[in-house]
């Protein structure tokens, strides 16, 4: 081949290589474009402010990472265009391998996001259900009087503490779902089994606090029905004429 072939060839290519370049820059704008309206969008929802509340992740927040793989995947087919653009299928074919792996799993990924959905709202309404009876009970005066807290400032402390671990364990018991919609199945499976135990073991916790409390009202009221009888029948003014009475200590 001698110097004109060569450069009627290379001539010849030229505008593939123009074209895949502008499509190159075109989709890298493009991926930039996606990018930023995906994170935009996601921070209106406020996620991490309600996932996070105590503090809200800056670096990696969940925004920034959804935005980011968005952008990715968007990055790779722009360079399976460009590759295919000049006609560069052995370069190509890795990145088509990967973009059908990412679609292959959209299915499960989108199940998984459901399932931990469902899991957000179950946990929030079970989170503001024990911050409502907290407050009723903290403006009755039921925690102040069963000693559950000293001052009335701690109240509102407690309620939001109790209700956040609430919301986590509601998490907790969607989260094995989510492993395995996402076919995680080494992980998936021990913490099954652990929420499954953990899950056993309410009921005995239930029965065991009812009994626990059902005793301490069976106490108070035996406690109260014999300080009654007792000072019914006059014991106090018995035991001052035997001289058992107790003396109340002098003032200081």
């Amino acid at each position: 081949m001698n110097t004109a072939e060569m450069l009627t060839s290379y001539l010849s290519k030229l505008p593939n290589l123009i074209i895949a370049l502008l499509v190159l820059l075109i989709g890298w704008g493009i991926a930039n474009i996606i990018e930023k309206a995906v994170f935009k969008g996601l921070q209106k929802t406020k996620i991490d402010d309600k996932l996070f509340a105590e503090k809200k992740p800056s670096r990696y927040s969940s925004e920034k990472v959804v935005s980011k793989v968005i952008y990715f995947i968007a990055l790779i087919i722009v360079f399976i265009l460009f590759f295919n653009i000049l006609h560069l299928t052995t370069v190509a074919s890795p990145f088509v391998s990967m973009l059908s792996a990412i679609t292959a799993a959209v299915p499960s990924v989108l199940k998984a996001g459901l399932i931990l959905l469902l899991g957000w709202a179950a946990a929030s309404l079970f989170s503001c259900l024990v911050k409502k009876a907290g407050m009723k009970l903290s403006e009755n005066g039921w925690l102040r009087k069963w000693n559950m807290v000293s001052e009335e400032k701690d109240v509102s402390q407690s309620v939001m503490a109790v209700s956040r671990i609430i919301f986590y364990l509601v998490l907790l018991v969607f989260l094995p779902g989510v492993l395995s919609a996402l076919q995680i199945s080494g992980v998936s499976g021990p913490f099954t089994n652990m929420i499954q135990n953990v899950l056993s073991f309410l009921p005995k916790l239930f029965a065991a606090s009812l009994i626990v409390l059902i005793g301490w009202l069976v106490a108070r009221l035996v406690r109260d029905i014999i300080t009654n009888f007792l000072a019914i029948i006059g014991t106090e003014r018995l035991a001052a004429r035997m001289g058992l009475a107790i003396e109340s200590p002098p003032p200081l």
